[in-house]
């Protein structure tokens, strides 16, 4: 934040009036800039306004913003448990970031070397995948003990890290110690670093190349063709000359294949004009799975030139992918090469969230969109609700949808349509506004209201979903001003201890389904152990909001939950331990 930011900045957001206009994801940017700025008073104003967790992006931010903004944020964290696991994702930032002032300060301080240290190797993998070679290198040369390169599963780990991200210094270090005598995956290799890498350690690699099959040859001809540096050509030059006479058929052979590679590679700005060369040089083409790949990626000039070459057709299917990456230069080649309007909204893909479609999506079919059923127009709003769409956007599928309820067949109509709003991270002016406009109107009548009394309390299989979404936007989105908002308002009621409990027992049981012999298993424990910071704010935040309710807190919810008065002995101990849990496994030996 400038100099001359700050006075402006705690005068203008000092009041609670103009967070109410702010999502969740803007709330929390401003939060990241009070982090950053290393200003004491703009900080207390985010934090006391802000109404949300510190995740790992403003820990970042303060990491970015050097050692005297992260110390003055992690003594605003409560001591314990959350301040550990929040200096533990700072480390990871710091690295990340190439912060290693900042890596070096945190592994001083008594109050968070032993997490740190203990969580080298999540460190070592942050700097890796920053493509930070000098700090991946100072950490295995000067923390030998903490980073557990003997260990062959981690180990290998970390040498595909070093090569797809190109870190050349790790790769040297590796190479004359525990990797001496491996054998390189060759593909990420090409991918990773220039020319002259393979060529130096041409020994490994071609341990690699007398193991490869031969109609496995193409898996090198793809990567070093999807690869991020200007030297390409000279990376398939060497792959040819390798082969020598020997050369497989497949080597000529230019196809993507997703999942064939032990890393999820990019399309490169120019991939159209380097498919095109070496078709020039006899390379036949392989079209399978390229258009998907475009069309996921975002990557409009590889679709054009698909399209244009007849090599690609947009199917359904395409399209779908297509609008779901939310790229704007894809949209606006949709917009010219569509023959018709898209009418429908595209399905999430199988292994992501309902709220998979991204906002610029979703505004862009409320323009395009041509839908011969109105049932579309409430799945855009979902979508739009889970993007924190602003409100004008809102209003106009709304009333495209015909002023239904866009939850539709809840059985108490609206109640989950305001909350998908809070789920998505809405501003409060949304969230009150559907809250006029999504629920039903209060009964007239003292019969009415006491049938819909009766109607509720009936249903407490309803009322435990609400309750168990009520604490995904707490844990999940750490939201807290949506999520009081939502039991204030009595849409949903406050979990109780049971619930809360089984959730974190669930949590940490998955703690130990992860495989340690696959490399990429690694990336899924360091967000697994960042989740558990969430976890243990969103824990934070329960006790506080059973103990304002346990006082009387105005406008709180006091019947349909027991407070931390009332819960049993067995609850509060099971409650102690899976605390102690997350923060050992968060902060524990790689």
């Amino acid at each position: 934040m400038p100099a001359w930011l700050v006075p402006v900045f705690a005068a203008h957001w000092g009041r609670a009036a103009p967070w109410r206009a702010l999502s969740l994801a803007q709330r929390r940017r401003l939060l990241c800039l009070a982090a950053s700025s290393g200003d004491a008073a703009s900080l207390d104003v985010a934090l006391a306004h802000c109404g949300c967790s510190v995740n790992k992006q403003v820990l970042a931010a303060a990491v970015a913003g050097g050692t005297s903004a992260l110390q003055l944020l992690l003594q605003q964290q409560p001591p314990g448990p959350i301040r550990q696991l929040s200096a533990v994702c700072a480390a990871k930032a710091a690295a990340e970031l190439g912060q290693l002032s900042v890596l070096t300060w945190l592994l001083e301080q008594p109050d968070y070397s032993a997490a740190v240290r203990a969580a080298a190797g999540d460190v070592l993998r942050a700097a890796l995948r920053g493509r930070r070679d000098t700090v991946a290198t100072w950490l295995m040369r000067h923390q030998p003990r903490l980073v557990p390169l003997s260990q062959g599963s981690f180990f290998g780990g970390i040498l595909v890290l070093a090569l797809v991200h190109g870190c050349e210094e790790a790769l040297e270090l590796l190479m004359s110690g525990p990797a001496s005598g491996c054998i390189l995956p060759l593909p990420d290799v090409l991918y990773g670093f220039t020319a002259d890498v393979p060529q130096r350690y041409s020994a490994a690699t071609r341990r690699y190349l007398d193991r490869l099959p031969p109609d496995r040859s193409y898996l090198l001809s793809m990567a070093a063709l999807a690869s991020q540096t200007p030297d390409w050509r000279e990376k398939v030059a060497w792959l040819l000359a390798e082969f020598g006479d020997q050369q497989p058929p497949s080597a000529y052979e230019l196809a993507w294949r997703a999942g064939t590679l032990a890393h999820d590679p990019r399309l490169p700005p120019d991939y159209p004009e380097r498919l095109e060369e070496l078709a020039a040089h006899g390379f036949r083409l392989s079209f399978d799975g390229l258009a998907e790949a475009a069309a996921i990626q975002g990557h409009a000039p590889t679709l054009a030139w698909l399209l244009d070459w007849g090599h690609a057709q947009l199917s359904p299917a395409l399209v779908d992918l297509a609008i779901s990456s939310g790229a704007t230069l894809m949209l606006q080649l949709l917009r010219q090469r569509m023959p018709t309007p898209p009418d429908h909204v595209p399905p999430p893909p199988l292994d992501a969230d309902a709220s998979a479609l991204p906002l610029s999506a979703v505004a862009w079919l409320a323009e395009a969109m041509q839908p011969s059923d109105l049932g579309e127009w409430s799945r855009l709003f979902r979508h739009a609700a889970a993007s924190s769409a602003p409100l004008p956007l809102l209003r106009r599928l709304h009333q495209r949808a015909g002023g239904q309820d866009p939850a539709g067949g809840a059985a108490v109509p609206g109640h989950d349509g305001v909350l998908d709003l809070a789920a998505g991270g809405c501003s409060m002016e949304v969230l009150e506004w559907g809250l006029q406009q999504l629920l039903p109107p209060p009964p007239q009548t003292a019969a009415a209201a006491a049938a819909a009394e009766g109607s509720m309390s009936a249903t407490s299989e309803l009322l435990l979903d609400r309750m168990r979404r009520l604490w995904r936007i707490a844990h999940r989105h750490g939201d807290w001003l949506a999520a009081e908002w939502a039991v204030e308002r009595r849409l949903a009621p406050l979990p109780d201890a049971d619930m809360v409990i089984a959730h974190l027992q669930d949590l940490l049981r998955l703690r130990y389904d992860w495989n340690p012999h696959n490399p990429q298993s690694y990336d899924w424990k360091d967000l697994m152990f960042e989740s558990h910071l969430d976890e243990l704010q969103a824990l934070a935040w329960w006790r506080g909001q059973q103990q304002h309710s346990a006082g009387g807190g105005a406008g709180r919810q006091r019947q349909q939950h027991a407070p931390v008065a009332t819960m049993s002995l067995a609850q509060l101990q099971e409650l102690a331990a899976l605390e102690h849990r997350l923060h050992i496994d968060g902060a524990g030996p790689a």
